[in-house]
């Protein structure tokens, strides 16, 4: 990457200084596999030692900046007689909007992840920032650690100005490689697809595809196989029970980890045990071992102390004792798993079928195969889905809904980002896993018994080989409630639903007597900013529109009821010169932050009525998106306060 586009990212990035750490290592001392959790800076002061960052070795002497992005992995050995350093920990983010070209450059050369090493010209002009940072920081006072920002920002400036006038020579680390170290170290920990590419700071897709390019398999896949010969391992070193060992490879439910273990191993646990201490004396063969090693040799790298990460936690910077397995050990698991081999052909060659269809792999894991009791229900689609009597395990796969399950008592396990941002539902899914459109390995993860997404969806076909897949269609239903009484019928609770539906019409009820207060003369906007982009909604377009238009009967501008006439859309986009043509005697802006800065708090609309008289309101959308009885309870109240009590927000 040419400097100048180093540059424009690092003025496009807005960046928050995490820590400032100050180190002296004595002779003798290591830093043992530490793995960095945000984008460093590591500038050494004094001494000499070697450090290791993902695997490339670099001799450090005093005045060296080392720079790596989050995730990657250090080690410091061979201090000579002392090292000293500071490591400046940091996370760049852009904010939105962002320009396309941008976010190309993001994704193929991102600066704060690039790993380099670099001997600067005038080192003091560095060591001056970085000690009075420290200094700053260690204070612990809003003020100094505002000051610290701005050292930090002049750091920076001071460093590119000097590469300027050096060859530096950036590579940029391997993801796939340091992805894979990450899973051998944290197997026994949960892992998602989702938490692997926010660990290195990527996007999942581009996590998924590369992971799947480099080593043909999934991430998830890799993850599973890494666990299952964790366990053949166990089964044969350690005298521990099937329930300790799945814990230990990352399975609380043992019934499941036997499921996987048959599936990728062609046996259970149990037989598996059986197999190789019926076959033992398979080792007294010189020939069958020598023949079968080194096919298993790359194996051992994975099976070295094998509980050593298990209490480790992140960042901890113990130094690390590493032991090598008994040799008797080593031939008994390579033979265990030649038997196992040979008499599980027939899994092999599935295993090897399933491989061209990733998802397809669920099938057999999935506990719903098992389920006693089930319906069926016809989905917008027209298909018939045979659901779970009662499901305990629901991904909400889609923008829409999560809150129609909170209403019947149901808390999904997987949700949308809208979902948890809401200021009325966000607490009661706090705990759901992030998904998007692509989550499909991390969907797989979660092992859901009910998947309900919509036909936006572009993997509806990936998700209905992972558990039954309702899909509704947004168009269908300009009443959301409908989709709640839908919602009950397939988990069981139509009564709950009709329940939920009465109370919020009675609900309505009472308030539209009070609205009958409110001038029906009156015109009500709403209007989403999105810095670069204006709309203006109609009726049932979320954003408080089901309440405001469609529940209360307000009245929208007459120019919008024209423009929406000659159309199906229910929005027009707007340009800043025809803003006040749109705007009615209440103005509600939506927008997908926290802050409430508006288009409309711009000096050049202090003229406009609505703006002199304060009536113009800001709404923060991912709270008014949704449709069900929690979040429209929430927005009535909202709406009531603001036109009937004259509150300000």
């Amino acid at each position: 990457m040419n400097q100048n586009d180093h540059l424009r990212l690092w003025k496009t990035a807005s960046i928050r200084v995490l820590d400032i750490r100050y180190t002296l290592m004595n002779k003798g001392e290591e830093l043992r596999s530490y793995r960095l959790p945000a984008s460093s800076f590591l500038y050494s002061v004094r001494g000499k030692a070697r450090v290791i960052l993902d695997g490339k070795m670099h001799e450090l002497e005093r005045y060296h900046v080392l720079h790596s992005g989050r995730g990657g992995c250090i080690d410091i050995n061979r201090v000579g007689d002392e090292f000293e350093y500071y490591l400046i920990l940091y996370k760049a983010k852009m904010s939105l909007p962002i320009r396309h070209t941008l976010l190309e450059l993001m994704e193929t050369s991102n600066p704060f992840q690039m790993q380099y090493v670099f001997a600067p010209s005038y080192p003091i002009n560095l060591l001056d920032k970085v000690q009075k940072m420290c200094q700053e920081w260690n204070k612990q006072g809003e003020l100094e650690h505002f000051h610290v920002k701005g050292l930090f920002y002049q750091f920076v400036y001071e460093l590119l100005r000097q590469q300027q006038d050096w060859e530096i020579r950036h590579y940029k680390p391997d993801l796939v490689d340091q992805a894979v170290y990450y899973i051998e170290e944290n197997y026994n920990y949960p892992i998602t697809l989702h938490s692997v590419a926010e660990k290195f700071n990527y996007s999942i897709s581009y996590l998924g595809k590369q992971f799947k390019r480099k080593t043909g398999k999934s991430l998830i896949d890799y993850v599973i196989q890494i666990r299952i010969q964790k366990a053949q391992s166990m089964l044969l070193t350690i005298d521990a029970t099937l329930q300790e060992i799945a814990v230990r490879v990352g399975y609380e439910d043992v019934s499941y980890f036997v499921r996987l273990f048959k599936k990728y191993n062609g046996t259970t646990p149990s037989q598996f045990k059986i197999q190789y201490q019926n076959k033992r004396q398979v080792a007294d063969y010189p020939m069958m071992r020598s023949k079968y090693s080194n096919d298993w040799e790359w194996f051992w790298c994975y099976i070295d102390n094998e509980f050593h990460y298990h209490n480790k936690k992140e960042g901890d910077l113990s130094m690390v004792k590493v032991t090598k397995p008994s040799m008797l050990a080593t031939l008994c698991l390579c033979f265990a798993l030649l038997l196992s081999a040979c008499s599980g052909g027939a899994a092999t060659t599935n295993t090897g079928a399933t491989e061209q269809s990733g998802a397809s792999q669920v099938v057999a894991t999935n506990p719903i195969s098992n389920a006693s009791e089930t319906r069926i229900f016809v989905d917008d689609l027209g298909s018939e889905v045979e659901v779970p009597a009662n499901p305990k395990r629901v991904v909400v796969a889609t923008w829409h809904y999560p809150g129609h399950f909170l209403s019947l008592g149901i808390t999904p396990i997987g949700v949308f980002e809208n979902a948890k941002e809401s200021k009325f539902i966000g607490d009661q899914v706090k705990d759901a896993e992030l998904l998007t459109q692509e989550s499909i390995e991390q969907t797989l993860a979660l092992n859901p018994d009910l998947i309900v997404t919509d036909s936006t969806n572009p993997n509806i076909d990936k998700l209905k080989e992972i558990a039954p897949t309702v899909v509704f269609d947004l168009t269908k239903r300009t009443n959301r409630l409908e989709t709640l009484i839908d919602i009950g019928k397939i988990v069981g609770k139509v009564d709950e639903a009709n329940k939920q539906v009465e109370n919020w019409e009675k609900r309505l009820a009472s308030t539209k007597k009070r609205f009958e207060e409110f001038d029906s003369s009156q015109t009500v906007s709403v209007i989403g900013d999105y810095t670069k982009e204006l709309y203006i909604y109609g009726p049932n377009f979320g954003r408080g529109t089901e309440v405001l238009y469609t529940s209360l009967g307000l009245k929208y501008p007459k120019i919008l009821e024209d423009q929406l006439s000659k159309t199906d859309v229910r929005y027009v986009q707007l340009s800043e010169e025809l803003l006040p043509d749109y705007l009615g005697d209440y103005v509600f802006i939506s927008g997908p932050t926290e802050e409430r800065k508006t288009i409309l708090d711009d000096p050049l609309y202090a003229t406009l009525p609505i703006v002199k008289n304060k009536r113009v309101y800001y709404i923060h959308e991912p709270s008014f998106y949704f449709s069900d009885p929690i979040s429209l309870n929430g927005q009535l109240d909202f709406f009531e306060r603001i036109l009937l009590d004259g509150a300000k927000e």
